[in-house]
């Protein structure tokens, strides 16, 4: 459901440049990659150069709240127009994903465990793909 590609760190190597010190926070930031949220066939949300770890982060926190006592997600804005790029809701006793950017695209209901599967599959491939492409060892995701 979550994915991405064209991991890159462009942006955190011209903050470096900058003379700004490199932290984890930083990283998380500036290490950008197409994004993309989708339910098979059902694209959900796209966006190049979105801050992926930034969002694994938010998601990753996100599962740590019991599911009974788990609210809504909107995930912060991102440095887009509006917050919500991914939102996620209780929709019954289960969860849809969707979009600020497609109102009406959601995808299928899918359980409390799924939906940590999905989200800490996510973190997972982010974490050793930052550390197999860019050389970058991401801590405090998984």
């Amino acid at each position: 459901m979550f994915g991405f590609s064209g991991l890159n760190d462009d942006e955190l190597r011209r903050w470096a440049a900058d003379g700004h010190p490199i932290s984890m926070v930083a990283v998380f930031v500036h290490v950008e990659a197409r994004l993309t949220v989708a339910d098979g066939d059902l694209l959900i949300f796209t966006e190049d150069q979105f801050p992926v770890l930034d969002l694994a982060a938010e998601l990753v926190r996100w599962t740590r709240t019991p599911g009974s006592d788990r609210g809504d997600l909107v995930c912060d804005d991102f440095g887009l127009t509006d917050p919500g790029a991914v939102r996620i809701v209780r929709s019954g006793t289960q969860w849809r994903v969707g979009s600020v950017f497609a109102p009406e695209t959601w995808s299928r209901p899918v359980t409390t465990e799924e939906v940590d599967q999905l989200i800490t599959g996510f973190a997972t491939e982010l974490v050793g793909a930052c550390k197999e492409q860019l050389g970058i060892s991401v801590t405090g995701l998984t």
